[in-house]
């Protein structure tokens, strides 16, 4: 009887442990990565609201900013706090807004060119010492940033290095 009852618990304890390891190996093949999209989300946002504010007030580059820089500040303390990632560069509408080393927001913001962008990405990059595999450069349009063609409205550059 003792045998029986024994290889009855074998049998059961090695059909348990298949059972979970078949069971762990499907969850890791039914695993849905998740893409971080909030700086793509937080640029159309901000350059709606943006474009919606030059567009009612005749935007010069002299008109406040304040509520503009007051959501950019908003942005950057919610990336630092809940990722502790930092946010180098911050362009609107043809206008840039926050540069990393210039201290913050801009007041009053600079008109620059796609070139400008461009070149500004770079020098942050370099002189950060940072690889592509370290930022998130995000731009509207979105084609303009995966072809490297076409002007740029608006971009993000946001170091992740810490991630």
């Amino acid at each position: 009887v003792w045998s029986l009852t024994q290889k009855l618990s074998d049998t059961t304890a090695m059909k348990v442990c298949v059972g979970i390891l078949v069971l762990v190996c499907m969850i890791s093949f039914l695993e849905i990565a998740i893409e971080d999209r909030s700086v793509d989300v937080t640029l159309h946002q901000l350059t709606s609201i943006v474009s919606y504010e030059h567009a009612q007030s005749g935007f010069t580059g002299t008109t406040s900013t304040d509520y503009s820089c007051d959501l950019i500040d908003l942005f950057i303390l919610k990336v630092k706090g809940a990722f502790k990632h930092n946010v180098l560069y911050v362009r609107l509408d043809g206008w840039t807004f926050y540069d990393f080393d210039e201290g913050g927001c801009l007041r009053p913001p600079m008109q620059d060119t796609t070139a400008a962008a461009l070149n500004r990405k770079e020098s942050l990059q370099d002189f950060s010492h940072l690889r592509e595999t370290d930022i998130i450069w995000a731009c509207l349009p979105r084609e303009s940033c995966l072809s490297g063609g076409g002007a740029i409205v608006s971009a993000i550059l946001v170091d992740i290095s810490l991630e």
